[in-house]
């Protein structure tokens, strides 16, 4: 017969637990360390938000409106390539979209991947953002540099 994870546990398995330090061997689960939390902030600082805004005008780079209000809700920085496929924080994989993950062209960014990457809004794991032309709504067509600047 199989023991569910609380049912009572054998004077063996106590014994075996008691000896390895485990304080009160009643259960399994006690012995379980938690697991270790990953670093979750991968978002840019705040100099570099700065250097993205200014260089894409204060401008959603797909819609051309203003970006006013509070970061995350009103406008966002978007990873061209997604930090899911390696993406980082450097200026040329930066842009600035008005909305969030669920409105705005921010959204409509994610939910058409095919014609966000035909732009340049989204980029490949296999390709550089430095290296991949984008339509920008101020500037037309452009690669984005480093140092945050376009050409």
């Amino acid at each position: 017969m199989r023991r569910s994870p609380m049912a009572a546990m054998s004077a063996k398995r106590r014994a075996a637990l008691a000896a390895t330090g485990v304080a009160f061997p009643s259960s399994t689960l006690l012995s379980r360390k938690p697991a270790a939390k990953r670093a979750r902030d991968t978002d840019p600082d705040a100099a570099t938000v700065s250097a993205v805004l200014e260089r894409d005008g204060y401008q959603c780079v797909v819609c051309a409106c203003g970006l006013l209000g509070t970061r995350g809700f009103d406008y966002s920085v978007h990873h061209r390539k997604l930090r899911s496929q390696g993406g980082d924080n450097r200026l040329s994989n930066l842009i600035s979209v008005c909305g969030h993950g669920t409105a705005g062209c921010h959204a409509n960014i994610h939910g058409a991947p095919a014609k966000a990457m035909e732009a340049g809004w989204i980029v490949s794991r296999e390709h550089d953002p430095a290296q991949t032309l984008m339509a920008h709504s101020l500037y037309g067509h452009v690669l984005l540099d480093n140092k945050g600047g376009v050409a």
